[in-house]
């Protein structure tokens, strides 16, 4: 029948009845033993000894557990951050009223015969386990501050993500989309305000009387397949005595589309009828029969608007998603 043995490191062996009386090396610590019989059936059983109190040890990275006490004095690492640590002594704990009960008669001790090597008994799991935490233990913060969700792996992150989900690819693409939408958005308008400067706002023009020599529909080439048609309509004009003679309806282009688009251009200005013209005075051979800005000339300074909120818009989402994961 095996034979257990304990080492005072904690080790525990099992070794055979025929060693009984001989001395072995304990593979833990070194320390010599010697195999003693197990005590008789009919020996009272001794007062089961008090449970050792654990030690409570805390790191600097905030983990916490307990130790063995054997384990007093000794330096063992971190099993959370690696760091060495040195484990203390146990606190004093008043030890609890207990029964006497007697105590087994001793042992008579066998004559020591040289130490055996090591392969005579089987090892055992030690009586206090692992260094591990044997004690759950609530984490501690050794600053004393109170966690934060914008902190993470010891970051704090700045602003909040609002592309969560996307890779991050896709944020600096998003970025630079922004960007480039930005400044075509910018782009657009400042081409606008210098071609207005050029041609002005011939609301403003100063006018005089022109004649209309003709007044027709022309055809304007093929828009997707379809035929375009444009009015054409020339007139004559002077200004201080000199003659001038155009074809622009308004600002822009004429108008132009199907047909009856242009045909109800046309209808306004018969042929020999006379009609305001408005010149521009520092070039009196730019001149229209309609005054103001067409529908048309909006269109460039709203695509640019809309080209900029979009680069803002964009810029700001995928900028505040980027430094927050940058951070």
């Amino acid at each position: 029948m095996p034979i257990e043995v304990a080492c005072r490191c904690g080790q525990r062996f099992r070794a055979d009845e025929r060693h009984i009386g001989q001395q072995a090396k304990c593979s833990g610590c070194g320390n010599i033993l010697t195999i003693q019989a197990a005590p008789a059936a009919s020996t009272p059983p001794a007062a089961p000894a008090a449970k050792p109190q654990q030690i409570v040890v805390a790191c600097q990275c905030g983990a916490r557990f307990a130790a063995r006490p054997e384990l007093a004095g000794k330096t063992v690492a971190c099993p959370q951050c690696k760091q060495p640590l040195t484990i203390g002594a146990a606190g004093p704990k008043t030890p609890s009223a207990q029964p006497a009960r007697p105590q087994p008669a001793p042992q008579p001790v066998a004559p020591q015969p040289a130490p055996l090597g090591d392969s005579l008994w089987d090892d055992l799991p030690a009586a206090g386990g692992s260094l591990g935490p044997a004690v759950s233990l609530p984490p501690t913060n050794p600053l004393g501050a109170s966690a934060s969700p914008s902190y993470s792996g010891g970051r704090r992150h700045i602003g909040i993500d609002l592309m969560a989900g996307r890779p991050m690819k896709e944020v600096i693409a998003g970025v630079i989309l922004s960007i480039l939408a930005l400044f075509a958005g910018i782009g657009l308008w400042i081409a606008l305000s210098q071609v207005d400067a050029e041609r002005g706002d011939s609301s403003k023009w100063p006018s005089t009387t022109g004649t209309i020599k003709s007044a027709q529909v022309v055809e304007d080439g093929l828009y997707r397949g379809r035929q375009k048609y444009r009015a054409k309509i020339e007139y004559t004009y002077e200004v201080n005595g000199v003659p001038h003679t155009s074809d622009r309806l308004q600002l822009g282009n004429s108008p132009t589309g199907r047909s009856f688009t242009a045909d109800m251009a046309v209808s306004k200005y018969a042929p020999g009828s006379t009609h305001p013209v408005y010149y521009k005075p520092t070039e009196p051979s730019m001149a229209v029969l309609e005054a103001g800005k067409d529908f048309g000339y909006y269109i460039i300074p709203l695509a640019a608007l809309v080209l900029g909120l979009i680069g803002v818009v964009g810029l700001g989402v995928t900028a505040a998603s980027l430094v927050y994961r940058m951070t």
